[in-house]
């Protein structure tokens, strides 16, 4: 057999294998997203310090924010944010930074565990006033508009009166003042400029439905983003919804 045709070969059969490993996965339903929902709290072991109090809030459009406190480190904090996925067979997955985190949901506690299943911890949900007030004063005090992507992971958060936020996974990072509107011919198409010392945004909406394409979240705007950070020779295009 000659070498090319062994080359292919293997690549056919791979291809075969990923497209079988991959038609296994099915997301979860509508329903089964919403029950996740939330703020999960949970006490995770720490090594160098006394234990590690942590929240993890789930956000509709695919997006996570986690807190975890270090008690008795200096009373260490850390705060991340990722993207989220949940299977059928509800495993939820976390991404942050190309690095995953892998839960078990049974119906009414998130399950961490170990390579060999041994469970190592578990999340309770809050209940829903906690979580109302974390999400309207903690993750989203004063934004007027939220918006992400995925591959890769951005996020975009608006408020109107003072700031723009934008961040990729890859460490990504523009602050800039108060947007400005820019003129639009076609009445579902809203436009946005910014820039500050470090870069430049422009920022297209459009009315029109958006499914997030690893939650499965409806949104009512379809989002492009223009970066263009200093150094950069043209700008960088972000599409997502918000």
């Amino acid at each position: 057999m000659s070498r090319l045709l062994t080359i292919f070969l293997i690549l056919v059969f791979s291809s075969c294998i990923n497209t079988q490993s991959n038609s296994g996965y099915k997301p979860a339903s509508e329903a089964l997203n919403k029950q996740l929902v939330s703020t999960w709290k949970g006490i995770l072991p720490c090594a160098d310090c006394k234990e590690i109090q942590y929240a993890l809030t789930i956000i509709p459009d695919g997006i996570f924010e986690e807190i975890e406190e270090h008690v008795g480190k200096f009373e260490h904090e850390l705060l991340e944010s990722g993207i989220w996925v949940l299977s059928a067979d509800s495993v939820l997955k976390l991404t942050i930074n190309n690095s995953d985190k892998i839960f078990f949901y049974d119906g009414k506690d998130l399950i961490a565990r170990d390579e060999n299943g041994k469970e190592m911890y578990r999340l309770k949900k809050s209940e829903p006033t906690e979580t109302a007030s974390y999400l309207n004063h903690q993750m989203f005090d004063g934004i007027d508009f939220l918006a992400s992507g995925n591959e890769p992971f951005w996020s975009l958060k608006i408020k109107f009166d003072s700031s723009i936020y934008f961040k990729t996974m890859d460490g990504t990072e523009l602050i800039t003042p108060a947007p400005k509107e820019e003129a639009s011919l076609d009445p579902n198409i809203t436009r946005y400029y910014a820039e500050s010392a470090e870069g430049s945004l422009t920022i297209q909406l459009y009315r029109q439905i958006c499914i997030n394409s690893m939650s499965g979240a409806r949104n009512d705007y379809k989002i492009e983003v223009q970066v263009k950070m200093n150094g950069d020779i043209q700008n960088k295009t972000f599409e997502g919804c918000g």
